[in-house]
């Protein structure tokens, strides 16, 4: 695995919280003991590949339906289904993230570990959408179907901005939405008083968690230009080099204080 790799690895461990953990799926008296846990409560849930530390993430309003749905290949994701089928059962468990007593705040909650995740590399994950979304007792009709392909053959571009292709940004804008989109710009973290380089993270998530601080805390941190705890300064690009200039350079170069009025003003 590579040092990149291996870092997200410890991103993943590191953000993902874990309540509760199901080994050895194909053990039929283990499934039942799945079911006397989790049979009628709601949360999140992850399925992690145990060699590779490959994950899903998902909500249920129901845990032990979920599972049993992932583990009959109904109504799951397709990606994880390969890879149940590619290494067997035996290979994976069952994570409870965190359980979510009130259901109107699965999807909310189910974003906030959607976004970290999706802030590493593709290979580490089996979800394939970056959005969480319940659609939990809801069916797409002919209809519905065809006005959803046609709000995507409008949105063209990556961000999904429907009729702003070709429409050049400004540096203002282009800063606006890499603080605005906390999975997908890199952050750089620079000593106060020294201004060398502490760490360069994947996201605002990755730095938060190392930071010991919320992304929210990061985000605002990013948009004041304030020093975090008397000690970082974060941003979303790296500070440029510092400019030198040399005696020789000076010498071939020097001050025109006669044609400078901010220098003049300073003269005795």
């Amino acid at each position: 695995m590579t040092s990149e790799g291996s870092l997200a690895l410890k991103i993943i461990k590191h953000m993902l919280p874990i309540v509760r953990i199901f080994k050895d799926l194909h053990i039929a008296a283990n499934i039942e003991q799945t079911k006397a846990s989790l049979k009628g409560l709601s949360g999140i849930y992850c399925i992690r590949h145990i060699a590779s530390g490959k994950i899903y993430i998902g909500q249920a309003l129901d845990l032990f339906v979920r599972l049993q749905q992932h583990l009959n290949g109904s109504n799951s994701n397709i990606l994880l289904q390969r890879a149940i089928t590619k290494y067997g059962i035996s290979n994976f468990e069952f994570i409870v993230v965190e359980f979510v007593a009130d259901t109107s705040l699965l999807t909310t909650r189910e974003q906030i570990h959607l976004d970290w995740l999706f802030s590493l590399s593709s290979e580490l994950r089996y979800n394939i959408c970056p959005t969480a979304e319940s659609r939990l007792g809801t069916t797409h009709t002919a209809e519905t179907k065809a006005k959803m392909s046609e709000r995507k053959l409008g949105n063209t571009n990556s961000l999904g901005n429907t009729g702003r292709l070709g429409i050049p940004h400004t540096a203002e804008s282009i800063d606006a939405n890499r603080i605005n989109q906390p999975n997908r710009v890199s952050i750089f973290v620079y000593d106060h008083e020294t201004r060398k380089l502490v760490g360069e993270f994947p996201s605002q998530v990755a730095a938060a968690g190392v930071l010991k601080v919320s992304p929210g805390t990061v985000r605002n941190y990013l948009v004041s230009g304030k020093v975090l705890n008397n000690k970082y300064i974060i941003r979303t690009s790296p500070f440029p080099p510092p400019l030198v200039c040399s005696l020789k350079c000076l010498m071939h170069n020097p001050p025109d204080y006669n044609n400078n009025k901010s220098l003049k003003k300073t003269m005795p």
